[in-house]
């Protein structure tokens, strides 16, 4: 039997305090280093001693050789085996130059070479000056007896009940003269149980039937059907959110929606559903693409890291501050942060700790990424995506010349669909004033100065899309043309096309949709030839002064089909002494492609033989068509899975070495004093703290930081999880700190029951929905909610658990509980999350909504756990029932009791429209008030109403409305709390 173990935190404040008011005290005996030493000491020899010394005389570095530290002054005073390593003022007569120097066979240090002559006169002048060393306090080994860093071992079960928990409680009850209380009644447990394992009350039917099952194992029955529900995992999914500050936007000022967050959310349920074992849940969470890259569905699991808040700083130090913190957080309920500017205060975990964890997230980076399941999918898009990339990585003219074969056969089937294409244009007969045929089919303008005219010819019947116009040469233009300007310039101000028929619509206006050309200025680009501003136009570029220029209309509003007799007439309007001199017009009806026209570059290599082809004309063609080969192909796939996560890059480097975290003196990024060897916490000291050599690419960073996480010998990882399981079901923990298992946090209230727990979770495989019925199943989880003042007295709190604690109803709860006995509950489950309101800007940013806009419509009926949360812009009415802050950790949720919660509970629109829903349930069925209170109560409440609530509540329904008395039951305390 173990002593009570006494709640320590009040003395460890006081300490605290004395240590401020003292510190001065404390200090007097040993002077304040001077600022210049404090620098020289930080900048030049503590990072010679972190590089070449720690990794064997540390405590971070998990060894200490000979006997000797180096991490404090402390340590180099009272020295190793041979005495203490520094003389102040005497680098001859110090070991440790001595050492390092390596004049003695016997004595040479670092092992595996020489330091350098600058760096070994860095430490001797250092000792000549006296060894100043601000690190005056040496780690606290006594730390490392704090009970959340032993040793886990199974501890035996006490005698006294059948079942372990129970056998563990009983114990501690019977040390403190307190006795368990009755068993509750079975509505309450049926309740108690569905709003535990599921979040949802139990249906009238199901209470019933448990009621009057007479079957010795119907509990245990009980428990099996609700563990074996979907529902299980959306409630047990949510407790985790929590943990990891799950969000659907980013956060801070900058609150843009993420679409994508949604996934790892569904993933977190699908994992507790499927009772996924522990370490590989922490194994996927942190490293699913090293573990499992097969697994393509996993990559949702990565969103782990990324399910909080941006850093709003942008600042990658403090990036993966947050991952360290959320991971350490989260799976060891340890604090690091602390240790971010020095030594944490109270906890045995180093700077070199702290920054070993920064290193192992060197390489990773929060973002959205696009995964096929499809292996053959996954391959073709790869492939496409490799070749792309030929393309992207330069512009055309520094492109690789030397063509791959791959792009080679692209390059001929593209040049194969443009000439096919290229026959489907049919020459359009545009007659008009002034015009001039010729044989080629072009038209000659034959006044030159022209600068408006009207074309007009027959349009074959059929599908009528694209109207080419060519601008080309003539001797008989200036610099042969194609305009009369000067050196052949010209400026085509205004197009306009009009379909002329012979049915009833004899004229109707066609509109451009788009235009492309094979050559334009930024200034003049063809668009402005179809903008309906005569001032603007399109010129071509200039510097192809001489040469043809094409550009291609796609029209709109055209009758489909278009019918026989069909004529088209086209106005164009050119500045004045710059009209064009010869055109030629065709007419398509096929849709706007990559082929039907191309940059003038292009067409020039395209019309040159492929054996006389210059490189540049290759690296033309193959600027141009390749990248649209690239675009169609990859549209022609299906689409992608998107998923937001942090991770290394993806496809996995897996021989790409990441560099290592610097080490920050106060935090400070321009105070580095070296950099830290990846690894994890070294308080643990029953596992390597320190990454091996050859396990420091990116993804195997993260797979060893969760195999150190889920490592047997871990006692952080198997306790915190207990601990969590066992505070959602008790409403507080064995620990009552669940994200702090530190100094600073509490102790266990049971600590035999809290590691016996853990090895059996341990080693019975990392079952959690075993580690449910193991406490559900327990006479101590089956206590009543009942009063012992005598028991009060001595254990006001009930930390020993000789009763079980009435728990309130979270936010989410009681929302679908709402919706449940409304019978309006939508169990459909997965899929993106639901905004919860009328959305009045911009889907990609933080909504504009008023308190009214909030639970509108059909999409609140989905459970709580789908909606969407924004985190500037959070639900009133859950906030009021204290749904957490989804931008702060929130290992434990409050349940407050205030006026706001009251008024809103009694006014807020969802309680009130769902208080006509339910009274419309009920009177569908039921016509007499004493037959629908006896139907209300059974629904709100899981029971009948006694002979005084039926007479009450019906008079109630008489004089108010069946709404109104269903208002109260949701505003019950019965209703809102599990007895």
């Amino acid at each position: 039997m173990s002593p009570a173990i006494p709640n320590i935190r009040p003395f460890l404040v006081v300490a605290a305090v004395l240590g401020v008011f003292c510190g001065g005290l404390l200090r007097a005996a040993e002077p304040e280093l001077p600022e210049a030493e404090r620098e020289s000491f930080e900048q030049k020899v503590r990072p010679i001693l972190t590089q070449h010394c720690y990794s064997c005389h540390s405590h971070a570095g998990g060894k200490i050789k000979g006997g000797l530290s180096l991490d404090s002054k402390s340590g180099w005073e009272k020295g190793g085996d041979s005495g203490p390593a520094v003389t102040p003022r005497k680098p001859e007569k110090s070991l440790l130059i001595q050492a390092v120097r390596q004049v003695d066979a016997d004595l040479k240090m670092p092992p595996k070479g020489k330091l350098s002559d600058a760096e070994i006169q860095t430490l001797s002048d250092w000792v000549a000056r006296g060894a100043p060393d601000p690190r005056v306090l040496a780690p606290r080994s006594t730390a490392l007896d704090w009970w959340s860093l032993q040793s886990l071992v199974r501890p035996a079960v006490p005698d006294g009940a059948k079942h372990p928990v129970d056998a563990f409680v009983l114990e501690k009850l019977r040390a403190h003269q307190l006795s368990p209380t009755r068993e509750a009644d079975r509505r309450s447990l049926i309740r108690r149980l569905s709003f535990d394992l599921h979040g949802l009350p139990p249906a009238p039917a199901e209470v019933e039937a448990f009621v009057a099952d007479r079957d010795p194992n119907a509990y245990e029955k009980l428990v099996d059907r609700l563990l074996g529900s979907p529902q299980y995992g959306e409630r047990w999914a949510r407790h985790w959110l929590d943990v990891v500050r799950y969000g659907d936007s980013n956060g801070n000022e900058h609150d843009g929606i993420r679409q994508n967050a949604w996934r790892y959310r569904d993933y977190v349920i699908e994992a507790w559903n499927r009772d996924t074992p522990y370490a590989r849940f922490v194994q996927e969470q942190l490293a699913a693409d090293a573990f499992f890259p097969e697994q393509a569905e996993l990559t949702a699991a990565l969103g782990f890291l990324a399910a909080g808040p941006n850093v709003a700083s942008g600042n990658a130090n403090l990036i993966r501050d947050d991952y360290v913190a959320t991971a350490v957080a989260a799976f060891t309920s340890m604090t690091v942060q602390c240790a971010r500017c020095h030594h944490h205060k109270f906890d045995p975990i180093s700077q070199e700790d702290y920054y070993g964890l920064q290193s192992v997230f060197m390489g990773v980076v929060r973002r959205d990424v696009k995964i096929d399941f499809d292996p053959k999918i996954r391959a073709t898009r790869a492939k496409w995506e490799t070749l792309s990339m030929r393309t992207r990585s330069a512009p055309n003219n520094q492109r690789e010349p030397k063509l791959i074969d791959a792009e080679k056969s692209l390059l001929a089937e593209w040049q194969r669909a443009y000439h096919e294409f290229a026959k489907r244009w049919r020459l359009f007969a545009a007659k008009g004033e002034w015009l001039e045929p010729r044989p080629d089919g072009a038209t000659f303008v034959a006044r030159p100065d022209a600068e408006s005219f009207v074309v007009r010819g027959p349009v074959p019947a059929g599908a009528l899309e694209l109207v080419r116009l060519e601008l080309l040469t003539d001797p008989r233009l200036p610099e042969g043309g194609p305009g009369r300007g000067e050196k052949g310039a010209f400026s085509l101000n205004e197009i306009n096309f009009t379909l002329h028929l012979q049915g009833k619509e004899k004229m109707r206006n066609l509109g451009v949709k788009s235009v492309v050309a094979d050559a334009s200025t930024k200034a003049s680009p063809p668009q402005r030839a179809v903008d309906n501003k005569p001032e603007t136009g399109w010129d071509g570029d200039p510097a192809r002064q001489g040469k043809a220029r094409v550009a291609v209309f796609a029209l709109g509003n055209v009758p489909n089909p278009l019918p026989e007799g069909a004529e088209m007439e086209i106005t164009i309007q050119c500045a004045k002494s710059q009209g064009i001199g010869c055109f030629r017009w065709s007419t398509c009806g096929e849709q706007l492609s990559p082929y039907a026209v191309v940059p003038w570059p292009v067409a020039e290599a395209i019309a040159s033989p492929a054996e006389t082809r210059s490189e540049a004309q290759w690296l033309a063609l193959a600027g141009h068509a390749l990248p649209i080969r690239y675009e169609t192909e990859l549209k022609a796939l299906p689409p992608a899975t998107e998923y937001h996560i942090a991770s290394g890059p993806l496809p996995l480097q897996p021989q790409q070495k990441m560099g290592k975290a610097s080490i920050l003196r106060r935090g400070e990024e321009k105070m580095a004093i070296g950099t830290a060897e990846p690894g994890a916490l070294s308080c643990v000291t029953a596992i390597p703290a320190r990454v091996p050599t050859d396990r420091q690419s990116e993804p195997q960073l993260r797979a060893w930081l969760a195999d150190w996480l889920v490592h047997p010998e871990n006692p952080l990882t198997w306790r915190s999880i207990v601990n969590r399981v066992w505070q959602h079901h008790f409403g507080v923990g064995i620990v009552d700190t669940p994200n702090d298992f530190g100094q600073m946090g509490g102790a266990p209230s049971h600590p035999e029951l809290l590691n016996w727990l853990a090895c059996e979770f341990r080693d019975g495989g990392g079952s959690l929905k075993k580690l449910h019925r193991l406490i559900v199943t327990s006479a101590t989880y089956r206590q009543a909610v009942a009063a012992n003042p005598a028991a009060e007295k001595i254990d006001a709190a009930n930390r020993l658990l000789w009763r079980m604690n009435g728990v309130r109803l979270d936010a989410e709860s009681y929302r679908d509980a709402v919706l449940a006995v409304s019978g309006r509950l939508d169990l459909s489950m997965g899929g993106p999350s639901i905004p919860q309101y009328v959305h009045k800007g911009s889907h990609n940013t933080t909504p504009i909504a008023e308190y009214a806009d909030f639970d509108w419509g059909n999409a609140p009926r989905r459970r709580s756990i789908y909606r969407q949360i924004l985190r500037t812009r959070p639900d009133p009415f859950m906030s009021a029932m204290d749904f957490p802050d989804a931008s702060q950790f929130v290992p434990a949720r409050q349940a407050s009791i205030s006026p706001l919660q009251a008024l809103v509970l009694w006014n807020n629109g969802f309680v009130l429209r769902h208080c006509e829903f339910v009274a419309a349930r009920i009177a569908g069925e039921h016509k007499v008030p004493e037959a629908q209170t006896r139907e209300a109560f059974r629904l709100a409440l899981q029971r009948e109403p006694s002979g005084a609530e039926s007479a009450d509540f019906s008079a109630y329904i008489e004089r108010h409305g069946l709404p109104a008395a269903c208002r109260l039951l949701f505003n019950a305390n019965e209703f809102m709390f599990l007895q």
